[in-house]
């Protein structure tokens, strides 16, 4: 899904024999000032869409020197952000090399895993989660006393920032952090901690990604046993690769950034940003 200066763009693709992707924009024109591509790229064939979008724009800008900005929702391949074992690829410097050869003058990256990324990659910034995330939570936060809590010491930088973002609404929830434990051989989660007594407490747990969902559910578990009351979750990039029916059992709301997959809005789960409107 890949929109131009705020428009989801038309276009026709289709495969060459050989396995060649093609795309051909419908009804564009040459743009005369800035260009904005926003783009989220799920899968390996929107990485090799983007890059020839990026070149369809340019070539219908007869190569003027127009500056040209790019959003990615997503960093694809921002998890793959270090080298651990011989043979091993380094995912963020190969997507960050690819983004890098497209030559927009700025790149926003909306909430990137970690530094690595906007590190690696030329003219970028990142759109940091707290902006979004104050204000879908503030009402919460407002009328409901939720608290904050980080799942694990690599978001606490974030909740911090959220609570302080919270705060410029003259809201000052109390901010909880979590503790995974893990097996140092294979480096699998064996516990999760958290002090304090959360009885009758209405919690909202915040992070970047949800994949298949256990780091949460595992939370939400101990803090259930802590008698907290009500648990939210909220995530800027919802990939939940094993669906919801897990997390309903654990959470009273699911809020996201946008979904992967999409999902009708009801009481339990919400998307802020859906494809027909990005």
């Amino acid at each position: 899904m890949i929109t131009v200066n705020g428009t989801l763009i038309s276009k026709n693709t289709f495969t060459f024999s050989g396995g060649e992707l093609s795309v051909s924009l419908k009804g564009i024109k040459e743009p005369t000032t800035d260009v904005q591509v926003e783009a989220l790229l799920k899968n390996s064939d929107d990485i090799m869409e983007l890059i020839l979008i990026t070149n369809a724009i340019r070539e219908a800008l007869c190569f003027k020197r127009v500056p040209m900005e790019l959003c990615l929702f997503y960093f694809f391949y921002g998890r793959q952000d270090r080298v651990c074992n011989l043979g091993e690829v380094h995912g963020v410097k190969v997507m960050a090399g690819i983004i890098n050869l497209l030559g927009y003058d700025m790149v926003g990256i909306l909430d990137p895993h970690s530094d690595a990324v906007i590190a690696a990659v030329d003219n970028s910034y990142a759109i940091e989660q707290h902006l979004p995330a104050a204000e879908a939570l503030k009402d919460l936060v407002r009328k409901q006393h939720y608290e904050l809590v980080s799942p694990d010491a690599g978001a606490e930088k974030k909740i911090n920032k959220l609570a302080k973002e919270l705060g410029a609404w003259g809201l000052t929830p109390p901010v909880h952090y979590a503790r995974k434990k893990r097996n140092l051989a294979t480096g699998e989660i064996t516990a999760t901690e958290i002090d304090g007594d959360f009885t009758d407490k209405d919690l909202v747990i915040a992070d970047d990604i949800c994949d298949g969902g256990r780091t949460f559910v595992e939370l939400a578990k101990v803090l259930k046993a802590k008698n907290a009351r009500k648990l939210v979750l909220y995530v800027t990039h919802g990939i939940f690769s094993k669906g919801l029916d897990e997390l309903r059992l654990h959470f009273d709301r699911v809020i996201c950034g946008y979904s992967f997959e999409p999902r009708a809005d009801n009481d339990f789960f919400t998307s802020l940003l859906n494809e027909d409107k990005v």
